[in-house]
């Protein structure tokens, strides 16, 4: 069976299943499928002999769509990533000798100056054409770091890559639609793992951008957004992400799998806390190297996240797959005795392209019992699983990406000025890796400046292989038998350049950005126009610069920020330029990312929206929701005096932020009928309005000028009494901590106190609010509106309702009410776990694919 085939199944048995999504765009099985087909044939009339076809490997749904088409072309893939260096991509071009390369349009003439035609991906295809006859069994040849200083190809086959998916597939939570993240590159072979994985179990592949995958509070968010059930990441992403969500306080709890690998994994106090907020999340350590299709073991850690081991094992072989753990003389070791570890069995790769020497060296044994020597140093603990004890060799993991220092250190030696070069990996934190690089100079007084050493490896090598720090020796330190001694060379700290400054002059601003960043990277100081990648930043140390940053100054920043503005200089014009962006606003962007009409929401009588952050992040990807916050918040602005003043601001802030429409609204609580008067004010200036919804709010009987009869509000007070006691029976535990909240917060209005956590100023300025919205509530007079009023109640009812079918809302709607019921009471309702439930009732709302509207009463009652 070939990998393709894998999809195909499922293509043929779920055509309509969603395969593959990025952003708004998406493809069906079928579509996915035809256009692969359509695809493969352009590739085989065009190229009909090829082993290889380039894959650009710019994130799009056309990348996924011309990596089927090559494997069904019967070819094998050779990512390329245009970011990498020029002289990089050649060296792998002139090795495969690929003619073509596989990309959208735009990347066409990047291609071509490398010397490979485009297939368009988007192009038309050719009609059906003869079958295939494939030209390889090769399914893909992936680059790793040579330590002669030249990238080796490894070639995989099919056989190993199914044989995984398979046994994935019988270990899996993931099922018929559930969503797999694609979090690789495909220059990186687990996003072969992530892509078939998802495919053979009929599951949506969802892609994401470069830079939502380095922005961890940004893809924290965007799993619980996409309801991602299955996320595999390197161990340092894994860290970055726990952090992020201990700073956030937000856990992905859509989670069902999280898989991590391509380097020792630490269990960090952050990683712990992550996992003790996931209980039904499954956790994997896995491990193997390209050579033996992607993955050979894997290790589950079971039990209490505090129970887990600090370091853990790699697991045991997966099906089909052998471990041998030999001596130095090739013998098997006794058991719990430190050896090589060798792969054998279905995995096993055929070996490097075009190398038959190293092929030799490291691939061995009959056909059928070949076994690849690893470099990696285990012993077989007492239960079975692998401890991983380091290498045998020069060859580290950064960032999840395999890298032979050798090749870093001969490309070093060739930069004029540079006699010798030694590059190790440091860990100075856990699971933060850094590569140091130790220089003689040919000439003692004269070394050759760290720009033009950086600017010689970005020529050559990707970002990952750039070390982070340089050290200026006389000589380098050596053992008795005349090597390098590599435990005597000094720590980066002790031998930074002269050049960095002791001390920074400037604004508040560019002081506190040159502090973190001299933090992060592990500098004496930083100066206002360094550059933070010159400086030996990279994508992910930029995480953590942007976190302290924001730390410092309280304002985030996009990680795309740093990037467009290196410098502290720079980067501080863009913080003052936000910070001093303008008034206080009631409108709070929660998920503002989507093209579809933003979803507005309006506060209760708690005020803030923060409430609404759950079901926000729960909503579709592409449903921008934003908050609105209750005027007078910033304790400088004046709370409104009527509902009618209060829609009239935040129909203002509506208008500025999209003029055009249309517009959806919802209120939650008191903010229904802030939001009921904000739709009126709408439909008045001529605006559409695609949707009202009010959240668990009761509209009061419509008022009249003369006192309610006493008899009318005894049987108000006694509905109520009777509410009350329904509620202690029917939801005893939620009903004893509403009303005593209820009772509690009434106490502390006329004791004139709040909380604690609440200063002295916040509680004049609640006071003031909720004084003014009770006022307002009570003096608005309702009218009928022309549209359809969603109201979405919650199912434990604990709170009064005085009219429990409709809510009050049916006499106020000229064209009908829907009802909708979400699991949870008042407040719960839009807390975890009921948020999802909200959030797809609310989904349904705005798509309007809900049951018909309750018909308006004939005679709509008019004030």
């Amino acid at each position: 069976m070939l990998i393709h085939n894998l999809f195909e199944q499922q293509a043929q048995a779920f055509p309509d299943e969603c395969a593959v999504r990025f952003g708004n765009q998406a493809l069906t099985y079928h579509e996915l499928n035809e256009q692969a087909d359509a695809l493969a044939r352009s590739i085989v009339r065009l190229y009909p002999d090829d082993v290889f076809i380039g894959l650009s490997t710019r994130r799009s749904l056309k990348s996924i769509v011309g990596m089927l088409a090559i494997l069904k072309a019967g070819k094998a893939y050779l990512p390329l990533d245009p970011g990498y260096p020029t002289q990089r991509l050649q060296q792998m071009i002139a090795d495969t000798q690929v003619q073509a390369c596989v990309a959208l349009g735009q990347d066409a003439p990047f291609f071509a100056s490398l010397g490979l035609a485009c297939v368009d991906a988007d192009s038309e295809a050719v009609p059906n054409a003869a079958p295939i006859v494939p030209a390889t069994h090769w399914a893909y040849v992936i680059y790793t770091s040579g330590s002669t200083g030249k990238p080796k190809g490894v070639c995989v086959g099919h056989a190993g890559v199914v044989n995984l998916i398979l046994w994935q597939a019988r270990n899996t939570k993931v099922q018929r639609g559930s969503a797999v993240l694609c979090f690789a590159p495909l220059t990186f072979d687990a996003s072969v793992q992530e892509i078939f994985l998802a495919f053979h179990t009929a599951g949506t592949l969802v892609l994401v951008d470069d830079e939502l995958r380095l922005d961890p509070p940004r893809l924290l968010r965007f799993l619980e957004q996409a309801c991602i059930r299955r996320a595999d990441m390197p161990c340092v992403v894994l860290q970055y992400l726990a952090e992020a969500a201990e700073a956030e306080q937000f856990y992905p709890t859509c989670l069902h799998e999280v898989l991590t690998g391509g380097e020792q994994l630490k269990i960090t106090p952050q990683i712990e806390r992550f996992f003790n907020a996931l209980p039904g999340c499954d956790f994997y350590n896995q491990y193997g190297p390209t050579e033996t299709s992607i993955s050979a073991s894997c290790y589950q850690l079971q039990g209490p996240p505090a129970q887990w081991p600090r370091l853990p094992p790699i697991g045991r072989a997966i099906d089909n797959v052998t471990f041998d753990i030999l001596d130095e003389e090739g013998q098997p070791v006794p058991p719990g005795t430190v050896g090589e570890l060798y792969i054998g069995g279905a995995g096993v790769a055929d070996g490097y392209l075009n190398d038959p020497e190293l092929t030799a060296a490291k691939f061995g044994g009959a056909p059928g019992q070949r076994r690849y020597r690893s470099g990696d140093l285990v012993r077989c603990l007492p239960d079975g699983n692998l401890e991983y004890l380091g290498r045998t060799d020069g060859q580290v993991k950064i960032r999840g990406n395999r890298v032979e220092v050798g090749e870093i250190e001969a490309r070093l030696s060739q930069v004029p000025g540079i006699s010798q070069a030694v590059v190790v990996a440091l860990e100075e934190e856990p699971g933060q890796k850094q590569l140091v690089a130790y220089l003689v100079p040919a000439e003692a007084k004269a070394p050759p400046a760290l720009a033009a050493v950086r600017a010689a490896l970005k020529q050559h090598l990707p970002d990952f292989m750039h070390p982070a720090a340089y050290v200026w020796l006389p000589q380098l330190p050596t053992t008795s038998s005349g090597k390098v001694n590599r435990k005597a060379l000094p720590k980066p700290e002790a031998s930074q350049p002269a050049q960095v400054p002791q001390q920074v002059v400037g604004s508040a601003s560019e002081i506190a950005i040159c502090q973190a960043w001299a933090h992060v990277l592990r500098l004496p100081a930083v100066a206002l126009d360094d550059n933070f990648f010159d400086l030996g930043g990279n994508s992910l140390l930029a995480l953590k610069a942007m976190v302290q940053v924001e730390t410092a100054t309280g304002y985030r920043l996009p990680l795309s920020a740093l990037f467009e503005a290196p410098t502290p200089r720079q980067l501080a014009r863009v913080l003052d330029a936000q910070a001093h962006a303008g008034p206080w606003r009631s409108l709070v962007p929660l998920q503002p990312h989507g093209d579809k009409p933003p979803l507005y929401v309006v506060h209760g009588m708690g005020l803030n929206v923060v409430i609404f952050r759950h079901f926000a992040l729960a909503m579709p990807p592409d449903q921008p929701v934003y908050g609105l916050q209750a005027i007078g918040l910033d304790g400088v602005t004046s709370p409104p005096d009527t509902i009618e003043e209060m829609a009239t601001a935040y129909v203002a802030e509506l208008l500025e932020h999209n003029p055009t429409g249309p517009y959806a609204l919802a209120g939650y609580s008191f903010g229904g009928m802030v939001a009921f008067e904000m739709a009126h004010q709408l439909r008045a200036l001529g605006k559409e309005v695609v949707l009202l919804a009010v959240i668990d709010c009761e509209a009061d009987a419509p008022k009249t000028l003369a006192p309610p009869p006493f008899w009318a509000r005894l049987e108000r007070q006694w509905h109520r009494l009777r509410w009350v006691a329904r509620s202690f029976w029917r939801y005893p535990l939620a009903a004893c901590q509403h009303y005593g909240a209820y009772a509690k917060w009434l106490m502390q209005r006329v004791a004139g106190q709040l909380p604690s956590n609440h200063p002295e100023t916040e509680v004049e300025r609640f006071h003031a609010i909720w004084a003014q919205n009770d006022q307002a509530w009570d003096r608005y007079q309702p009218k009928p509106y022309d549209g359809v009023i969603d109201v979405i109640k919650a199912r434990n009812r604990i709170h009064v309702v005085f009219e429990p079918r409709y809510y009050g809302w049916q006499p106020y709607s000229r064209r009908g009410v829907r009802m909708h019921e979400v699991s949870g009471d008042h407040e719960g309702m839009l807390l975890p776990p009921n948020h999802l439930e909200f959030a797809k009732v609310m989904d349904l709302a705005l798509g309007k694919r809900q049951l018909a509207a309750v018909p308006a009463p004939a005679e709509a009652v008019l004030c």
